[in-house]
């Protein structure tokens, strides 16, 4: 699916950190993120500004030949939740800036299959959403299955394409040992939104995605509503972001408004793969 616009990125980007901000401030910086246990909040909050810090600098040196980001050393973040927080805006506002002033189509490196300036708006975006819903499960903000969490829907559907069109570059990279246990019998997971997500329902279609096992690998994607599957997922696209970023922390089947028609230890296989460890 086409991304969303350039500029709907350099908004989020702000918009995200600020709500992020927001949801720590007056918080014990101690406490644990339930869906990231090894990290406290303050933790947390360091992570994230250190990713959107690292985003920031590669589109800055876009066109630097001694550029080497996979050496680049993140600044040490602050070690008081609410300094970490502050710091955290500012490294969203740098990126936003710097890549307005690039444009979205500039030559970058990235990890990613997008070799462009504009895969770097749209993961940073997707960064600080996730682990902004993950300061929110730590505060209360947000109930085990996602409850008080607000994400527009377009927005949702954006996450999980990103999310799981991340996944073969992760593969390739060796981010992820999990991913590498993929390959097998070719079975398909379909995830179908039950409402209205990015405009497709006001088209006449669901947005869906394929998760497949393949002999030799996996593909992970967008895909037709109606094509073969061993299991299918349906419910709103905020409960498939939630899932497949495995953000539940009551498990998958308490996605709210989530129907599972098929093979149940199919879709348990491939969410454990999706933990990138």
């Amino acid at each position: 699916m086409d991304w969303l616009p350039h500029e709907r990125y350099l908004d989020e980007l702000g918009r995200q950190a600020e709500a992020f901000a927001s949801t720590v401030a007056g918080a014990d910086g101690g406490a644990r993120v339930p869906s990231c246990p090894e990290w406290t909040l303050t933790e947390l909050v360091g992570h994230a500004g250190g990713a959107v810090w690292w985003g920031g600098e590669i589109v800055r040196r876009r066109a630097d030949p001694d550029l080497e980001p996979m050496r680049l050393e993140e600044p040490e973040p602050p070690k008081e939740l609410p300094a970490a927080a502050e710091w955290l805006v500012a490294q969203a506002g740098r990126l936003s800036r710097e890549s307005a002033e690039a444009g979205p189509d500039a030559p970058c490196w990235s990890w990613g299959d997008a070799q462009r300036t504009g895969f770097w708006a749209r993961r940073m975006t997707h960064e600080l959403l996730i682990h902004r819903l993950d300061a929110a499960l730590a505060v209360g903000g947000a109930g085990p299955d996602g409850d008080g969490f607000e994400v527009a829907a377009e927005l949702a559907a954006d996450n999980i394409d990103e999310y799981l069109g991340a996944l073969r570059p992760i593969a390739r990279w060796g981010f992820s040992k999990r991913l590498a246990e993929l390959p097998g019998e070719d079975r398909t997971v379909r995830l179908v939104a039950t409402d209205a997500a990015g405009g497709a329902a006001e088209a006449g279609e669901a947005r869906a995605w394929a998760l497949r096992r393949l002999p030799d690998g996996f593909t992970a994607g967008p895909a037709p509503a109606d094509g073969p599957a061993d299991a299918i997922l349906r419910a709103p696209v905020r409960s498939l972001m939630l899932l497949v970023n495995r953000r539940l922390l009551d498990g998958w089947r308490a996605a709210p408004g989530l129907r599972l028609s098929g093979d149940a230890e199919l879709v348990q296989y491939w969410l454990d793969r999706l933990a990138f460890e």
